[in-house]
């Protein structure tokens, strides 16, 4: 789990909610951005419903379970969604449903990997995070690289960045010259079967 939290990175609010014109990021969003990080480290979510001792309220409950055989629950109950802002109905019984339970999902997985949500302290109304992450092909290249460094150098690197898509733009200058210093000097290493 502290593996995972480290490499976990603030997720941006893409999904603009019009009724209180804030943006916010849905649950595809924090699943695409954390899930190949948890999933690598072992973990998987399982999620379902109780009954909450709350009138009006349903229960989501998700399994939190690790390759090892650890499983730990966690449970979050929240009011039916099923009006909007002025207190008006405007949803279906089978609409209000989905959409808590979806809330509910989101809320659980954030709480569960400790996700921070770009923009946090701004309700959401701040223009998206100034600092952007290296390209795909950026990425690539770093990637490429990191297969000819030396062990140590490709630990450090996965230890503070994950994968290189994690990269910021700013660092990739720096994080270039790194990777290729220390694959030129494993090349010129001479090849010893015994050393290790």
């Amino acid at each position: 789990m502290v593996r995972a939290q480290r490499r976990i990175k603030p997720v941006a609010r893409r999904a603009l909610n019009v009724q209180t014109n804030s943006t916010y990021a849905r649950l595809e969003d924090i699943d695409r951005e954390i899930s190949p990080i948890f999933t690598e480290e072992g973990f998987s979510l399982s999620f379902g419903t109780g009954d909450s001792h709350l009138a009006g309220y349903i229960r989501v409950i998700c399994d939190v379970m690790h390759d090892q055989g650890h499983t730990r629950q966690y449970k979050m109950d929240l009011p039916l969604d099923a009006t909007g802002i002025g207190g008006k109905t405007n949803k279906t019984g089978v609409h209000a449903h989905g959409s808590t339970n979806s809330y509910a999902r989101r809320y659980l997985t954030m709480n569960i990997f400790n996700v921070v949500m770009a923009n946090e302290d701004t309700d959401g109304n701040a223009e998206p995070p100034e600092e952007p992450v290296i390209t795909s092909r950026q990425a690539a290249q770093l990637e490429a690289l990191l297969k000819k460094c030396s062990p140590t150098m490709a630990g450090l690197f996965i230890e503070k960045y994950g994968c290189a898509s994690n990269v910021y733009k700013s660092e990739f200058d720096e994080v270039l010259a790194k990777l290729t210093r220390s694959a030129n000097r494993t090349q010129q290493e001479p090849v010893d079967a015994n050393h290790h």
